[in-house]
């Protein structure tokens, strides 16, 4: 996965100095750019909702949406994992 996205320009790799056997991945600038249209497009897509919805119906479907993605192991995007300092150092492909 790593390896497509260096390969799309949207990620770089440098060595991670402390441990030869990892990476340190870090978003380039048009990753970036494609960050904040990705953030955009979920933001439109909450707007939508709560449109459809309304605020209450909207909140509980959230919440709901939550609660399923906890319950099947996931976490949020960007949440330190058990364990972990929630660095982002990971091994070459």
């Amino acid at each position: 996965m790593s390896s497509r996205l260096i390969s799309a320009g949207l990620i770089s790799r440098r060595p991670n100095q402390q441990t030869a056997r990892c990476n340190i991945l870090t978003l380039t600038g048009k990753g970036r750019e494609m960050l904040l249209a990705i953030h955009e497009a979920w933001h439109d897509m909450d707007r939508l909702i709560e449109d459809s919805l309304g605020v209450e119906k909207a909140r509980m479907l959230a919440e709901a949406a939550r609660e399923l993605r906890n319950a099947l192991g996931g976490h949020p995007p960007g949440a330190k994992r058990k364990g972990g300092d929630g660095a982002k150092d990971i091994k070459s492909d």
